[in-house]
């Protein structure tokens, strides 16, 4: 286990600095369930937020799955509505299509933008929207904070490094990342772990038949469909176990056809998070099977109830939180290597205990909430009290083009066609 690189960075272990005087806190995420949600939800559930004026800005559009039950209940709440998709560009081989992509996303932009004020203080950002927004529609008096989750986020991070004044990654291998492809600002870049509500541990002994537990969205990304190959391959090893299913997501109705004649998979979309943890106490071992993740919360609430976690290297990072003791790291796809572990637990129980201790014991020597929250609002109050950590670098806009509905469609579709040049 590589202690140090959990270290939060010493660059602004200072002081605290949370200011005397409110300042605007403004938070855009998604309306959807997920790791960005719960981890926010986490983030502004204790008194630091107080110090703050809080706005918190949910974007949805009509391709959105998996909407939040319900929102956070605190400051000012904002929900915007997008008219269509805000994702990226999508292949399109009219100019027709450009065009109407190229209104789209302007149109996204203004609506996000008219909820951001320039008033004093941070904006916290996850998402190309808010990103395109404060390109077209600067605040010049608030701190741009990008929250770089996981190494899908890296793209954004580049492509938009004009509008961003910070970056937070709370994942060692995308801290290294932000500092690589940004080494002239690496004061600006920090790796700061995030919190989680430290539940009780499992009661043990464990169960007869071991209970597996998956909880995240039910995405191909996540890797729903390997559960049903693991089993398979239980099955054939002649080893008993119980599925535990928690999310939803848009392959719920096609990974349910799957196991309608399964009696031992169950599956539960639960109301919140605290649901969740009940849930989840149930079990004995954690599965998740992603190929795309950074710290995924539901991996360190689940091993903080000490079940032992089996993952796959998403992403390098993920050995600095499961280590050789504390569970199991495997290749993508390594759906016989989930199946071999599962096994080798099912039949050793003493090392089932002696693994989801440990885990439970890092875990909550390492991610208590009210201590990783302090970090982060110490680093929101130093940002948000200094100005000369806004605007650091010069904005590299397309060109003065992109400020006017028209100009702008024209830029972006120069855009689209030199990068299809490019690639070819």
């Amino acid at each position: 286990m590589d202690n140090e690189a959990l270290e939060t960075n010493r660059d602004f272990c200072v002081t605290p600095s949370i200011p005397t005087e409110k300042l605007d806190l403004t938070v855009v995420l998604q309306n959807k369930l997920g790791g960005v949600a719960t981890f926010y939800a986490n983030l502004l559930s204790t008194a630091h937020r107080d110090a703050f004026d809080l706005n918190i800005i949910y974007v949805s559009d009509d391709s959105s799955d998996s909407k939040m039950k319900s929102f956070f209940g605190l400051g000012r709440e904002f929900h915007c509505h997008l008219s269509e998709p805000a994702g990226p560009w999508r292949i399109a081989k009219k100019p027709s299509q450009l065009i109407s992509k190229a209104v789209c996303l302007w149109r996204n932009a203004r609506k996000v933008s008219e909820l951001i004020s320039n008033e004093p203080g941070l904006v916290l950002v996850n998402h190309p929207i808010e990103l395109l927004s404060l390109l077209l529609y600067p605040r010049p008096r608030k701190c741009v904070v990008f929250m770089c989750h996981d190494v899908a986020y890296l793209k954004w991070a580049v492509e938009y490094e004009s509008v961003i004044d910070v970056w937070i990654a709370h994942n060692t291998w995308v801290h290294r990342q932000l500092l690589e492809r940004f080494p002239s600002r690496a004061d600006r870049i920090h790796f700061v772990r995030f919190g989680i509500n430290i539940p009780n541990a499992t009661v043990w002994p464990a169960h007869e038949e071991l209970t597996i537990v998956y909880l995240a969205r039910l995405h191909v990304l996540k890797g729903i469909h390997d559960l049903v190959l693991v089993d398979k391959h239980l099955q054939e090893r002649g080893v008993r176990v119980k599925w535990l299913v928690l999310g939803d997501g848009p392959e719920r109705e096609a990974f349910l056809s799957t196991i309608q004649d399964k009696p031992h998979f169950h599956w539960e979309s639960p109301a919140d998070a605290a649901e969740c943890m009940r849930l989840a106490s149930k079990g004995d071992i954690f599965l998740l099977p992603s190929s795309l993740d950074g710290t995924p919360l539901a991996l360190l609430e689940t091993m903080a109830l000490g079940l032992v976690p089996i993952v796959y290297e998403f992403c390098p990072g993920i050995h600095s939180v499961v280590s050789s003791e504390l569970g199991f790291v495997l290749p993508i796809g390594d759906t016989e290597g989930a199946a071999r572990h599962i096994q080798s637990l099912d039949s050793n129980r003493s090392n089932l205990k002696r693994i989801g201790g440990n885990a439970s014991a890092f875990i909550k020597a390492n991610f208590e909430l009210e201590g990783c929250n302090s970090s982060y609002f110490e680093l929101f109050g130093r940002y948000a009290r200094n100005e000369r950590f806004r605007r650091i670098s010069q904005r590299k806009r397309i060109g003065r083009l992109n400020i006017k509905v028209v100009p702008f469609i024209i830029a972006q579709i120069g855009q689209y066609f030199k990068k299809q040049l490019t690639s070819r």
